[in-house]
């Protein structure tokens, strides 16, 4: 897998090859810099562009990928035409997207040729109305939902902290071996972080 920080916010754009074929590329979160992410693709095969949010500094470079499927947040879908909405403000970026996605409400499978495990789709509210985690395997893509000792905005247009947290937390019971990957910074793990929150895992006693 490649991390790539792309666009004037830093955002971590992830291009992650099939392990059935690594000639097929999932590309997550491609948030500028398009020429760098295409780059960085050599020619490989773009099976889908997996949005966590709508943000501007996650989508700046969707534009590139053509008639390629878009997945993202139903409720985050406005985000793409709407430069407020986007958050494109605090940069000055009133770019949009004509790309028609396909919504996800979280609990998806998502198969692609190529990967012999389906994405996930985890329903991750809070940062943005329609935030979303996918989990490949033991991997968490959580865009602004958690960071390494932090999380995502939440007063921005559409953010919710209570939504927020109650997203962390779920995210949170999940397995302590799981890696996350988040939108911005370092990768971390969910046992890290817990241990970071002070939260105890489902099977020990709170201290």
């Amino acid at each position: 897998m490649e991390r790539l920080t792309v666009g004037m916010l830093a955002t971590q754009c992830y291009l992650v090859p099939g392990d059935l074929d690594p000639r097929s590329v999932l590309v997550i979160d491609p948030g500028g810099d398009g020429e760098k992410i295409l780059s960085a693709l050599d020619g490989r095969l773009v099976r889908a562009v997996l949005l966590t949010h709508g943000h501007f500094d996650h989508t700046g470079a969707l534009d590139l990928f053509g008639d390629c499927p878009v997945y993202l947040g139903a409720s985050d879908a406005p985000m793409l035409r709407n430069p407020t909405l986007s958050a494109g403000f605090l940069t000055g970026d009133r770019s949009t997207h004509l790309c028609e996605p396909r919504l996800l409400h979280g609990g998806e499978a998502l198969r692609f040729e190529g990967f012999s495990v389906p994405v996930q789709v985890l329903a991750c509210p809070g940062h943005t109305p329609g935030g979303v985690t996918y989990r490949i395997g033991q991997r968490l893509f959580c865009g602004d939902t958690l960071f390494f000792r932090g999380y995502g905005r939440t007063d921005l247009p559409g953010g919710d902290e209570a939504a927020l947290f109650r997203s962390i937390r779920t995210l949170l019971t999940l397995e302590a071996d799981a890696e996350v990957f988040p939108g911005h910074g370092e990768k971390t793990t969910l046992a890290a972080e817990r241990r970071f929150w002070g939260l105890p895992w489902p099977s020990e006693s709170p201290v």
